[in-house]
């Protein structure tokens, strides 16, 4: 093989690895909740008196796959006494999204107060941190 075709082989070789951890449900070790939130619970969460956090992601998107521990390390910190935390799985509650982010970009992560209103959207990976101080916001409301 000469030198330009062995780099050929090697870079599509690489890129074929690449997009293999990118299709939908390749990986067994998902970081991702084995349940995902219903339309229903959502409902119930932002009714519940309690602020709520709801990522709504997709298995196949890589954000969301560095979305996805730090919402579980707020479900860790966070009492469900205190605050709802919920993950929508986009592809399997494709409305959900679109009433709150009609682009339907994601990771998208709302945070409601009390009361269930509106308190931020982001859109794109959020920081533990900040998802922490916009909770803190709404508990001290």
């Amino acid at each position: 093989m000469n030198k330009l075709s062995l780099k050929s082989t090697i870079v599509i070789i690489s890129l074929l690895f690449i997009f293999a951890g990118c299709l939908k449900g390749s990986s067994s070790s998902s970081p991702f909740p084995a349940h995902s939130n219903t339309g229903q619970e959502l409902n119930n969460a932002m009714h519940s008196g309690k602020p709520t956090l709801v990522d709504f992601y997709a298995t196949w998107c890589p954000v969301c796959k560095v979305q996805s521990p730090i919402t579980t390390a707020l479900k860790q910190k966070y009492s469900p006494d205190k605050v709802n935390i919920l993950e929508i799985d986009v592809d399997q509650y494709p409305g959900l999204l679109s009433r709150y982010n009609p682009e339907g970009g994601i990771p998208t992560l709302v945070v409601f107060d009390k009361n269930g209103d509106i308190f931020k959207i982001d859109i794109g990976l959020t920081s533990k941190e900040e998802l922490e101080s916009q909770i803190n916001e709404v508990l001290n409301r």
